[in-house]
């Protein structure tokens, strides 16, 4: 990410002695390459500018209705986004993977259930806590390409997580067999929203906030 960053920071400099008419097919532009180093300090710095990105997750409410039971996981916000281990890495020709290990979360909401059959009872209501870490890691590409050579284009590649749920615990009145239930529904959904909302974010970096400094000059002229 700060590459492009990088990329866009130096070309606002040197744009200080560019026309500010569109350049001709054969203009001499800026072509920018990173090397082992680079990627060494780029690594440092995302690793900050991602978990700033990913603060403040809030994952859609998760409904059941499962053996003769029917509730609810609302309200399931997560916070304290950490990653142990960041690298940046050009893995193939115009794509740079970026690997974090060591990924944690901390997820905290509210849960209710009642008998779906009246009188609806056992029911109950509370509070839940969420803890991600042990093995949680995370993968994601991004593609730079060309535009005839001459501008950047860069789009979100594949993005895959592997989330851990190390803890769960339950507060308020809750019988065991509808404990049992909500474990198994909340980890699997919980699983689900963390993959989909960190992949969303980045993707939502990329496409928002990189590629529209391409676009315009002076970044639209880089080649990177």
């Amino acid at each position: 990410i700060i590459l492009f960053i990088t990329c866009y920071y130096i070309l606002s400099i040197n744009s200080i002695t560019v026309s500010a008419q569109k350049p001709a097919a054969d203009y001499v532009g800026l072509r920018l390459f990173l090397t082992e180093k680079g990627f060494g300090y780029l690594e440092s710095v995302a690793k900050q500018l991602i978990l700033k990105d990913l603060q403040n997750i809030t994952i859609p409410d998760v409904n059941f209705d499962k053996d003769g039971f029917k509730g609810s996981l609302s309200g399931l916000k997560c916070t304290n986004f950490a990653l142990e281990n960041l690298t940046l890495e050009a893995t193939k020709e115009n794509s740079v993977e970026l690997d974090v290990n060591g990924l944690g979360v901390k997820c905290s909401g509210n849960w209710k259930y009642q008998l779906k059959s009246w009188p609806h009872i056992p029911k109950g209501h509370g509070t839940v806590d969420i803890s991600v870490g042990g093995s949680s890691s995370m993968m994601a590409e991004i593609d730079i390409s060309n535009n005839n050579e001459n501008n950047t284009v860069i789009k979100p590649g594949n993005c895959k997580t592997n989330v851990d749920i190390t803890n769960l615990h339950f507060s308020g009145g809750i019988s065991g067999a509808i404990l049992n239930l909500l474990k198994k529904l909340i980890q699997k959904s919980v699983q689900s929203t963390i993959d989909s909302e960190i992949c969303k974010t980045i993707d939502n970096v990329v496409s928002t906030n990189l590629q529209p400094m391409f676009q315009k000059p002076p970044s639209q002229w880089l080649a990177c």
